[in-house]
């Protein structure tokens, strides 16, 4: 990301980090400070205070909620507001803690979180390019965007004739043996004319079932919300889409004909 910079950076409003690794030294921590206030800075996006603060939690339970809103009125009790990014440093094996988070700070909060091993993000292996990445995550999830394609490279996506809109979709199904859960369809699809902005929406269907029962209804979905984007965003009188790129993963060779009728 040397000499690069983001296309349309956001700005953070307000920020914390929440501690669930307990072998997670202050040393290791003034190190995350110092290099996500750096690269941010590098990459163009504005308001990551050098020194956020900082809640220390157990792991254990399910009051993950709670502790995010605690970190918030941390971040509140100092800018006056609510932060709109927190910060989230897990253990080694924290893969429940990061499904609760997602879950809490997605769906009963309405904060962006962003997760780093404590492992990884420390002086060793966090090094400028790992932050890199990470801040390329806030960005996206903050609703900047990172990149957008060049328009002699991809004409047939750029051509603002032609307005396209990118679709891929699968189906995620329950583990082997399992028969007592349902199966997730999954579609994401690009809503500006640049292609570099998405939305997602999933459903439960049958389980095992590879094609997607509802995907007329998903795609009109995916429509809709491109047509208000293109209206409301781009100022576009005429917003529809002429065309759709259609990527479905998953599926066979046996299955092509019945995914495509």
């Amino acid at each position: 990301m040397r000499d690069k910079a983001l296309y349309k950076p956001v700005k953070i409003t307000g920020c914390a980090i929440i501690v669930y690794d307990r072998r997670f030294t202050d040393r290791q921590l003034d190190h995350v400070k110092s290099s996500l206030y750096k690269i941010t800075q590098v990459l163009g996006i504005q308001g990551m205070p050098p020194n956020p603060p900082v809640l220390r939690k157990d792991g254990t339970g399910t009051m993950y909620a709670n502790h995010l809103r605690d970190a918030a009125m941390l971040w509140k009790a100092i800018g006056g507001n609510m932060p709109n990014l927190l910060i989230v440093i897990l253990p080694d094996m924290g893969d429940d803690i990061y499904t609760r988070i997602k879950n809490a700070g997605d769906i009963k909060i309405g904060v962006a979180t962003q997760c780093m091993r404590g492992f990884k993000c420390g002086p060793g292996k966090g090094n400028d390019q790992y932050y890199a990445n990470v801040c390329l995550k806030i960005n996206a999830k903050l609703g900047g965007i990172n990149v957008i394609p060049k328009p002699d490279t991809v004409r047939f996506l750029t051509d603002r004739a032609i307005p396209t809109i990118v679709i891929g979709a699968d189906v995620h199904h329950p583990g082997p043996g399992i028969t007592n859960r349902p199966s997730y369809a999954a579609i994401a699809g690009s809503i500006d004319s640049d292609a570099s902005r998405y939305v997602a929406i999933s459903k439960a269907q049958d389980t095992r079932q590879e094609m997607i029962q509802d995907l007329s209804e998903m795609i009109t979905h995916i429509i809709k919300k491109y047509m208000l984007y293109r209206r409301e965003q781009e100022s576009n009188p005429n917003p529809a889409p002429r065309r759709i790129l259609f990527y479905r993963d998953g599926i066979s060779e046996g299955d092509i004909h019945q995914a495509t009728s």
